[in-house]
């Protein structure tokens, strides 16, 4: 990574976000665009693919030029794309990068063309054929073909050793990715599989460049995508600079001159450099963007700047690792779960701003419903039958007289849940103590399952139960807890390739009692997403947390 290490306390970065030029006082409001509804449709088999038309804006027309300033909580692990987890990825995935296809900003549910121009499926959906575009240059100058796309797709669903590919189990159904010519990628399935074309559309199963990543070995110290900005400089801990990219596949795209995303931990530091308007954009920093008490600082406070709401499909996860001691019990697990409070947990992080849930969306076709899930053990109110009946199963398990253990927490993204949990789980006698690391340090030692309970948020992309094969099946590649069941593995298994909806839910179900049964995470629950930005920051779409968030088609009024 071509980084500069400059570790500066929060003061010294608003200090360098103060001494950018900053703008006059902000100008009167516009109306925010409607933040999209979270459809919940599983992907149909498509019919041949055809590019959007790109967004405009209501009565001005668009300008050129400008930076747009927005913000993240930590740094990169890494730059390779394919490899990282974690909401920073969408820093570099977005804005340097592109996939065969992607989802459309204003409507999150729906594929549209991306690298590929078109598509067509076969009648039994098994096998895919994109025809690329033509006129697609990487960074470096080079033009893209059919061996880069084979080659990234192969990456992540077949990766090579000692590359790690969190992708991996979403793109199990494919069989081989295949050259036809230069311009045209064909893409055979085992089985035909619903959500394959949503799958492809997830803002990390982007397209490299060939001979780069195998001059290099892999993308973590270089970014040479085919996104609308290129990458420019990285300072830990102060700032990621992109630039316009000039040679953009798309006309007259992007119309801004670049993005920064300044490194701001603290959460007074980044509200004061958004009040001044150092930051025109809070945009998704963590998993739900603006926590509740951010939104109501800006609502009193900011009356002049935009708030909107996005689908976040983000949730709460307490996680413990089932093939380390004492969790390796599943009375123990299922103790931890009975005495976490998930209401209060609601209540406490989220100010009552939150869907209580289970381990699939809430509010989806896939999720039990609330009034379902508040009868069962874990959700039910008050609490005092779930205390007792942990505290027995404790006891059958050895540990009368309680057990000592560790939680690791992420330092702004999960703290504040891991001290919630300690708390509760005192109640049964289980004494945690907290380590706490940064990002970087915590993304690098959560998947080697070292330790035995974990509070990290999760972003999905999209609610379709497929989507959560890389945290629960075996060998997930997000696995936070190591399990391993053969029943889960066939129901995950048997609901992709099932083709009737009404059979595919009720395998859905059954994949949900089994994996509250065997309490390896613990949903808290799921977020509702809040962005802010200043009224000169225009045609600007959430879609979502990691998809087809490119600023590409973004400009500044002023």
């Amino acid at each position: 990574m071509k980084a500069r290490y400059l570790p500066l306390a929060c003061s010294v970065v608003l200090g360098l976000l103060l001494a950018s030029c900053a703008p006059a006082a902000p100008p009167a409001p516009t109306a925010a665009p409607a933040a999209p509804p979270a459809k919940q449709a599983v992907q149909p088999t498509p019919k041949p693919g055809v590019p959007a038309p790109t967004p405009k804006p209501a009565g001005e027309q668009p300008r050129s030029g400008g930076v747009l300033a927005t913000v993240m909580n930590g740094d990169l692990a890494s730059f390779d794309v394919q490899q990282e987890t974690g909401l920073l990825t969408h820093a570099t995935a977005q804005v340097a990068y592109n996939g065969l296809v992607q989802f459309q900003p204003s409507e999150p549910d729906k594929v549209i063309a991306d690298l590929a121009e078109s598509w067509e499926a076969s009648a039994d959906g098994t096998v895919y054929t994109f025809r690329l575009r033509k006129d697609v240059k990487f960074h470096d100058g080079s033009t893209l073909t059919a061996e880069d796309v084979k080659f990234s797709i192969d990456r992540i669903y077949n990766p090579p050793r000692n590359i790690r590919s969190p992708r991996q189990g979403t793109l199990k159904s494919i069989k081989e990715v295949t050259i036809v010519d230069p311009g045209v990628v064909r893409i055979a399935l085992s089985y035909a599989q619903g959500s394959f074309l949503p799958m492809l559309a997830v803002g990390q199963v982007v397209v490299y460049p060939r001979k780069v990543v195998e001059a290099k070995g892999d993308m973590r110290k270089d970014m040479v995508g085919t996104g609308p900005f290129a990458y420019k400089d990285y300072s830990l801990g102060i700032l990621l600079e992109f630039k316009k990219f000039a040679n953009y596949f798309v006309p007259g795209r992007p119309y801004l001159d670049g993005v920064r995303f300044y490194v701001v931990k603290d959460e007074s530091t980044k509200l004061s450099a958004f009040r001044t308007g150092q930051l025109r954009l809070i945009d998704p920093s963590w998993p739900a963007g603006l926590r509740p008490s951010q939104v109501q600082t800006i609502r009193r406070d900011m009356p002049q700047a935009s708030l909107a709401q996005f689908p976040s499909i983000s949730s709460r996860w307490f996680n413990m690792v089932v093939t380390l001691p004492p969790f390796t019990d599943i009375r123990v697990r299922r103790a931890v779960s009975l005495a976490v409070d998930r209401q209060a947990a609601i209540k406490v992080l989220e100010g009552g701003e939150a869907e209580l849930g289970s381990n699939f969306v809430p509010g989806s076709e896939w999720s039990l419903p609330e009034a379902e899930l508040l009868k069962l053990p874990g959700y039910r109110q008050p609490k005092d039958q779930d205390i007792a009946d942990a505290r027995k199963l404790l006891a059958d398990a050895g540990f009368d007289k309680g057990l000592k253990t560790k939680i690791l927490a992420r330092a702004g993204y999960s703290d504040d849940m891991a001290v919630l949990m300690k708390e509760q789980i005192a109640r049964i006698g289980v004494d945690a103590e907290l380590v706490i690391q940064e990002s970087a340090a915590f993304l690098d030692t959560i998947y080697r399952l070292t330790f035995p309970m974990v509070t990290q948020p999760i972003g999905v992309r999209m609610s379709d139960p497929d989507e959560f094969t890389r945290y629960f099946r075996t060998g997930g590649g997000q696995s936070q807890t190591g399990l391993s069941d053969k029943d889960v593995d066939a129901l995950f298994d048997a609901q992709s390739r099932a083709v009737d909806s009404a059979e595919r839910k009720k395998l859905v179900r059954q994949l949900e009692a089994k994996l509250l049964d065997l309490s390896n995470s613990v949903p808290l629950y799921w977020s509702r997403g809040n962005i802010a930005y200043w009224p000169e920051v225009k045609n600007y779409y959430r879609g979502g947390v990691y998809n087809n968030n490119k600023y590409q088609d973004v400009w500044l009024a002023k």
